[in-house]
């Protein structure tokens, strides 16, 4: 059953979770800049297309692939539907594994921004300029976060406008995911103020 407010949130990682994973290796991504979809926005015109070729043994729910997407299987996205999460819209991603075997169906999982999230008197992080290339410095490394409960607005999945890379994720986020026995991720608490 859904709460109102989720009790703790934290910074997701699928980024060889498991060293006999699964991994999706580039094969077409249809013309599309690997860090066109990590921004935080509604994606109008996705390409069914795009296809990744996977190589190892033991499936896993998030998919580690080399453009670090957050690429999840067609179970954990039903999870995700059924238990009416937010913040997250799914597009379907082309999978095959070298060996011709069957994996399922993936999906890359966009998770949405949203502004005034990140706590930035509290959070560690460094700004750049990229060499003086940039007008203004901007928020290049988020090292430990600290999140502002009244920014998430209860959201169960979101990117910080700042600094988009990251994905945070609720406690019912992380509950679907342990009490079902997804696999391919870890998660790591983050405090919220």
């Amino acid at each position: 059953m859904k709460s109102d407010t989720p009790s703790h949130y934290y910074d997701v990682s699928w980024y060889g979770a498991h060293a006999r994973s699964m991994f999706g290796q580039e094969a077409d991504l249809c013309g599309i800049e690997p860090r066109w979809v990590d921004g935080g926005k509604p994606i109008t015109n996705w390409n069914p297309g795009i296809s990744f070729l996977v190589r190892g043994k033991h499936a896993q729910d998030f998919l580690h692939n080399v453009v670090s997407w957050p690429i999840v299987s067609d179970r954990l996205k039903g999870l995700i539907e059924e238990a009416g999460l937010t913040g997250v819209t799914f597009h379907p991603i082309q999978t095959s594994h070298v060996s011709g075997k069957d994996i399922g169906r993936y999906w890359y999982m966009n998770v949405l921004g949203i502004d005034g999230a990140l706590n930035l008197d509290r959070s560690t992080y460094f700004m750049g300029d990229a060499g003086g290339l940039l007008s203004e410095p901007v928020l290049t490394m988020l090292v430990k976060p600290v999140l502002l409960r009244s920014g998430i607005g209860g959201r169960d999945a979101f990117r910080v406008s700042e600094f988009s890379p990251p994905v945070f994720v609720s406690s019912r986020f992380r509950d679907v995911y342990e009490c079902n026995g997804c696999s391919g991720a870890v998660f790591r608490e983050v405090l919220v103020t």
